[in-house]
């Protein structure tokens, strides 16, 4: 089976359902089971951490040709951008089976950000993904979440990088490590938090990410505003794995105040390294996220506010014990499982035998 994969990926900046995108293509494509190719709808032939990503103009002749008599499924890593639904309108066509994954876009509580875009684009999205065979979910709690509540559907976790840094001393430091979109993350909210914290003092919040200028810009001013220069700290970046394992190994805590999420990655990689983890009931880790290795608030700035100094007095006593077994996670495993789920959803051969 040839699976497909289509996201909109970018050189310069990268968002957690591409670089899903990226390390699922390299893991089938390691199986031998299965083959997969990456098609990106934002920047075009480029080599990303050694996946050759095609031009998405490309996907519909490659289909016609070189493509023509393989079992094929595309995969649509996203379901709010036009080019998706052109394609997706010349698969039909082609008839041509392809697969919804959207990465926690379909959730309700991610309705609000660009509502009037959504509510124009809406009855398209609709019938784009009513097309699809079914839908990829990440877990059950994206799944009863979503405003799709279709029973056409597979659950498959987020794979992880089993990478594992040494354990070593926690300076006391909370940190958030993830693309700066204020209103998606939560930026605001923790923000909203942290500056109603009056205990605590000696806990330093620190923010790494890459994003847009002008959400840097909005950060900046709001942490100003609130009064909370001294205790939290931005630094504008990507960091490489190597960085973020270490960073998370020396840190008290990981937090993650998300408006929606389908199931983050970083949240996986703090619980794998010893990080406990604060976050928001809208970033869907409930399954992994529990009282012995974090805390699950509300979805309100008062939940967060209210939540938060009981999360840290936690880690001050350390009540966490937070490392996660995530051996079942790895990319190989889940890459796998991608495989065989689709080809019983398809109907594509015998079930495979699993690894």
């Amino acid at each position: 089976m040839e699976i497909l994969n289509v996201a909109y990926i970018n050189s310069k900046s990268s968002s957690g359902a591409s670089k899903v995108c990226l390390q699922l293509t390299e893991a089938i494509n390691l199986t031998n089971k299965g083959n997969a190719q990456t098609y990106s709808v934002g920047d075009h032939s480029i080599n990303v951490n050694g996946v050759f990503v095609r031009p998405h103009k490309s996907l519909i002749y490659d289909l016609k040709t070189s493509l023509k008599t393989k079992d094929i499924i595309v995969v649509f890593h996203g379901v709010w951008l036009p080019r998706y639904w052109l394609l997706a309108f010349n698969l039909i066509l082609l008839d041509i089976p392809y697969v919804v994954f959207p990465h926690g876009s379909i959730v309700r509580s991610g309705l609000k950000k660009s509502l009037l875009k959504k509510v124009f684009s809406f009855p398209i999205v609709y019938c784009f993904v009513r097309k699809s065979k079914f839908i990829h979910f990440l877990n059950l709690e994206e799944q009863k979440n979503s405003f799709f509540l279709s029973k056409k559907f597979v659950s498959i976790s987020n794979g992880i990088e089993l990478i594992k840094g040494d354990v070593r001393k926690k300076d006391k430091k909370i940190v958030f490590i993830g693309r700066i979109d204020v209103h998606h993350k939560g930026l605001d909210l923790l923000v909203n938090a942290v500056s109603k914290l009056n205990d605590f003092s000696e806990y330093l919040f620190e923010i790494y990410g890459d994003g847009p200028e002008k959400e840097m810009v909005k950060l900046r001013k709001m942490i100003e505003a609130s009064n909370c220069d001294s205790k939290i700290k931005l630094y504008p970046g990507r960091l490489n794995e190597i960085q973020i394992v270490s960073l998370l190994n020396s840190s008290a805590g990981f937090v993650h105040t998300s408006r929606y999420e389908g199931e983050p990655l970083m949240v996986l990689n703090a619980l794998h390294n010893n990080c406990p983890v604060f976050a928001t009931e809208a970033t869907n880790c409930k399954n992994i996220v529990h009282s012995k290795n974090g805390l699950i608030c509300g979805n309100s700035a008062d939940s967060i506010s209210k939540m938060l100094p009981k999360f840290i007095k936690n880690i001050t006593q350390d009540k966490y014990q937070p490392y996660l077994d995530l051996d079942d996670r790895s990319w190989h495993k889940i890459a796998v499982k991608v495989i065989n789920q689709y080809k019983c959803k398809l109907g594509f051969e015998k079930n495979i035998s699993r690894d």
